[in-house]
């Protein structure tokens, strides 16, 4: 975070009636004016829709600068690949859970944020993420559906309707399974459909077939590794013809731990945890004073009383390298720090350093998403060689002291401002694709 004093919930206004439909009415969205996909960093008009393709490259989207009171900008991450980060102009801040920020990020493609301006506070509000950002170029049309029962599971890329297989996302499939389709080739595929069994075709579900039960419908998802948790929404209209308009679903909510982690694990007494520990590793030079984290979950209670780092290649006599735990912000990056592990020594020796938690304490931390990682300080010409997790485009938290899917094992984190002495709050600069592993010690 930015440092700046928290603002209580109390203080902020209430943006809600500016959507709030009449008594009985349908729900209608403003227009706003969509932006050609921009593939570098670009600076927001008021009520401006901006389009962002990070392929290339993370992406900063700057909003206007105290705009008019109401304000409007959408911001929409089309591509799989980098951060789209969203800042806001000097004086300016964003809500986010009750305080004040600088910086939000979104991480996964067709992910979007729609933002509405106060002038009194000089505040961006995130509006209700139940309005995608397709519906804000719907100026009459009712997105209506609503809430569906939910899919088992959801399926991002294509799926053979007619011979399913017999798994979705790691989840195996029974009989009578509902699963959302919703990245097909042909487009007009992409729906809700009830599972029978692998070599048998999918059929769509009767209670989202017919284009009133489609535009707008909600559907969240149960399980699966990558998908559990998460809640898409359709964008079509309900003059759409079921099988022959393309279906679009947009993502607008991720749970803050992936499905997988509902189910428990029991940390071992005197067994060490590194985060990304079934991740391909890799060398990792520390930059001085830029602190890395990478995200991990916490599925149980987990008890610990001293951090580790390992130490491949030695810097300066005088470096350390100060490890450290922050919460998750809310919206995917590193937040407010929840522990400040101390500093390895990294100028003298090589191998697995272990530090404990002073005065022979320990440290709970309750189940959720966290950031690990830590920063080199003290270096004045030879920086060191951390241990740490292999390059990779996907920002992914993979449960603590369980395996990860193959197709994981590369992720990034983030990089975040100049920290030097004792750990602070995580001000998130950029997505960092070679971050340090660090780890944990459950006591005996």
């Amino acid at each position: 975070m930015d440092g700046s004093a928290k603002v209580p919930p109390s203080q902020l206004p209430d943006l809600s009636a500016t959507y709030a439909p009449a008594a009985g009415s349908p729900s209608y969205a403003p227009r706003l004016a969509r932006s050609a996909a921009k593939t570098t960093n670009y600076t927001a008009a008021a009520n401006e829709h901006v389009l962002c393709n990070a392929v290339t490259g993370p992406i900063t989207v700057t909003l206007p600068t105290n705009p008019a009171d109401k304000t409007l900008v959408s911001v929409e991450k089309i591509d799989s690949a980098n951060v789209v980060l969203i800042q806001t102009g000097s004086g300016d801040v964003l809500y986010q859970v009750g305080s004040r920020a600088s910086t939000m990020g979104l991480m996964i493609a067709n992910q979007a944020q729609n933002l509405q301006f106060d002038s009194a506070t000089r505040v961006w509000r995130p509006l209700n993420n139940y309005l995608p950002v397709e519906g804000l170029d719907a100026r009459y049309a009712p997105l209506s559906a609503g809430p569906k029962k939910s899919a088992r599971v959801c399926a991002t890329s294509n799926v053979t309707i007619s011979v399913p297989g017999g798994a979705i996302d790691t989840i195996t499939l029974n009989n009578g399974d509902r699963v959302l389709l919703v990245g097909q080739t042909n487009a007009n595929e992409n729906g809700v459909y009830v599972y029978a069994t692998a070599s048998t075709p999918m059929n769509r579900a009767t209670d989202v077939s017919q284009p009133t039960d489609i535009s707008g419908a909600i559907v969240y998802v149960n399980e699966g590794w990558l998908q559990g948790g998460h809640g898409w929404r359709n964008t079509n209209y309900p003059t759409m013809t079921v099988g022959i308009t393309s279906q679009t679903w947009v993502e607008f909510y991720c749970a803050p731990i992936p499905g997988q982690i509902s189910k428990p694990v029991a940390y071992k007494p005197g067994n060490y945890y590194w985060c990304s520990s079934t991740g391909a590793t890799a060398p990792v030079t520390a930059t001085a004073d830029r602190p890395t984290a990478s995200p991990f979950s916490v599925s149980s209670p987990l008890i610990i009383t001293a951090m580790i780092a390992e130490v491949r290649t030695i810097g300066d006599a005088a470096c350390v390298f100060r490890i450290g735990v922050w919460k998750d912000n809310g919206y995917g990056q590193p937040g407010g720090l929840v522990y400040d592990g101390g500093n390895v020594p990294a100028g003298a020796t090589t191998g697995v350093k272990v530090i404990a938690v002073p005065g022979g304490l320990t440290v709970t931390l309750p189940p959720g998403l966290y950031w690990a990682g830590g920063v080199a300080q003290g270096v004045t010409s030879v920086a060191p060689i951390m241990g740490g997790v292999a390059p990779g485009s996907v920002i992914m938290p993979f449960p603590l002291g369980t395996a990860s899917p193959g197709a994981m094992q590369a992720v990034g984190g983030f990089n975040g401002a100049a920290q030097s002495g004792p750990l602070r709050d995580f001000a998130v600069n950029a997505v960092s694709g070679s971050v340090v592993r660090v780890g944990f010690l459950v006591p005996a």
